[in-house]
C-alpha cells in the first residue's frame, strides 16, 4: 500500500486565486476612486489601490494542506489571520470522482518558472490546481510521485522528477492529459498571435497604423512577449 504523502504551502482561504482577487480588486478600485473625488495625487491612488489589493489578499491568506493515499485526495485549508472555523474547510475527494490530471509547468510573474499539478474531477464537477515553489521543489515532486503511484490500477512511474517528465499516453481509469501548451489549440494560438503582430508591426511600419503610447506600450511590453512566451512554450520539448 502506498503511503500517505503530504504537501504543504501558502495559498488563500477559497483554495484559488480568482475571488479574492475579484474583490480585492473591486474594494481596491472603491477606495481609489474615493481618493480621487477627494483630490489626492495621482501616486496617492495607485499606492492606495495597490494596498487594499494586497492588504486583502493578506487578510484571506492561509495555509493550505495536500494529503494523497490508498483513499483518495485530502486538502485542508487553515486561515492564517482570519482565524474563523467557518473559514477552515477539510475537503476529501475519492479515487472514484478523479477523472483526469496533468503534470505541467507555467511562469509567475516574475517570470520563475513553477510545476503543478492539474485535477479534474466530477460528482460534482472541480478542478483543484495544485503549484509547486520551484522547479527544484523537491517536496512537490514527492508528492506528484506519490499521487500518481496511489491512483487505483496505475502502472509504476519513472524515476524522473514530474516536473521533467514527458508526456506518456495514458491507459489508466484517471487518464494523464497533455499541458495546454502541448495541445493543437496552443499552436493555433502562437499563428494567431504571429500573424496579429506581423500586422500590427507591418502597419506601425509604413504608417498605415497609428498607435499612441499607451498602444505601443502595450505592443512592446505585452504582446510581443506574450507571443514569445507562446512560441518558446508550444516548440520547446
Amino acid at each position: 500500500m502506498q503511503q500517505a504523502v503530504e504537501y504543504r504551502r501558502k495559498g488563500l482561504i477559497s483554495g484559488g486565486v480568482l475571488l479574492e482577487l475579484l474583490i480585492s480588486t473591486q474594494l481596491g478600485f472603491v477606495v481609489m476612486l474615493a481618493s480621487m473625488l477627494l483630490g489626492l495625487p495621482v501616486w496617492v491612488n495607485v499606492l492606495l489601490l495597490v494596498g487594499t489589493i494586497t492588504a486583502v489578499l493578506h487578510v484571506c491568506s492561509a495555509e493550505i494542506h495536500y494529503r494523497v493515499d490508498a483513499d483518495g485526495l485530502t486538502r485542508f485549508i487553515e486561515p492564517r489571520v482570519l482565524k474563523s472555523k467557518q473559514l477552515r474547510r477539510l475537503t476529501h475527494i475519492d479515487w472514484s470522482r478523479i477523472e483526469s490530471y496533468t503534470v505541467d509547468h507555467d511562469r509567475n510573474r516574475s517570470w520563475q518558472a513553477y510545476p503543478y499539478l492539474l485535477i479534474k474531477g466530477k460528482e460534482p464537477s472541480f478542478q483543484w490546481k495544485i503549484a509547486g515553489t520551484s522547479m527544484e521543489d523537491a517536496a512537490f515532486d514527492r508528492f506528484v510521485h506519490s499521487f500518481v503511484q496511489s491512483i487505483p490500477s496505475g502502472g509504476a512511474l519513472d524515476q524522473e522528477p514530474p516536473s521533467e517528465r514527458s508526456f506518456q499516453p495514458s491507459k489508466q481509469p484517471i487518464q494523464q492529459r497533455r499541458g495546454f501548451y502541448r495541445t493543437k489549440w496552443a499552436k493555433l494560438l502562437a499563428l494567431l498571435f504571429v500573424a496579429l503582430d506581423v500586422i500590427i508591426v507591418f502597419g506601425v511600419w509604413t504608417g498605415s497604423l497609428s498607435l499612441s503610447q499607451t498602444g505601443m506600450y502595450r505592443l512592446v511590453a505585452v504582446l510581443l512577449p506574450g507571443t514569445v512566451y507562446v512560441l518558446y512554450r508550444t516548440l520547446h520539448r
